[in-house]
């Protein structure tokens, strides 16, 4: 059973990663986000958790790395994307090989141009 937001570590199951700003380029930008994601998902051991990146533009390798796929393979199956743009889904979903590990990652459907 998933909570949208746990009253004991006060975590939500999905974490707005946009909140926290639209371009991340460091694992220390990751580590404040992870931390948090860390106490919900020992507190919570039943649940996964949904990084939904709706809203950010753009992360590096490292951050990547940092956020998903090291919680990814420290949590089977129990991280998931969401929101992701095409650019964003790449670099996870390369932090995701370069570490031997898989999560769940969905796109964002981006508009059809008009001509």
């Amino acid at each position: 059973m998933t909570r949208p937001e746990c009253p004991t570590c006060g975590n939500s199951v999905t974490v707005q990663v946009a909140a926290y700003g639209e371009f991340f380029a460091t694992r220390q930008r990751a580590m404040p986000i992870r931390s948090r994601a860390v106490v919900f998902l020992d507190m919570h051991p039943d649940d996964a958790l949904i990084f939904d990146f709706a809203g950010v533009q753009a992360v590096t390798g490292g951050f990547a790395d940092e956020l998903v796929a090291s919680l990814a393979g420290a949590y089977p199956g129990r991280v998931r994307v969401v929101g992701a743009n095409a650019d964003v889904a790449a670099t996870i979903a390369l932090a995701l090989t370069r570490r031997g590990t898989t999560a769940d990652v969905q796109t964002i459907t981006e508009p059809e141009e008009t001509p």
